[in-house]
């Protein structure tokens, strides 16, 4: 399943990505006191999401062009 959670949230938006993890760990700190195993879940869902928008920086960042001169 987090391999098509994964695929899925790849295609979202960078601000997109942010939105959502900014609500999951709003979900997380909500949930963390009332429903320790649901607050989990939301922080596991945030970490997925941010996991995600680091590899699709690092994956847009060698789809630039470049130079080895730049790479100095």
């Amino acid at each position: 399943m987090s391999d098509d959670l994964r695929a899925a949230l790849a295609r979202l938006t960078a601000g997109e990505r942010q939105t959502l993890a900014v609500r999951w760990q709003q979900n997380s700190d909500h949930w963390e006191p009332v429903n320790r195993p649901l607050g989990r879940v939301w922080q596991v869902m945030t970490s997925l999401v941010l996991e995600v928008d680091r590899m699709e920086a690092m994956r847009a960042a060698g789809a630039e062009p470049h130079t080895m001169r730049g790479a100095r």
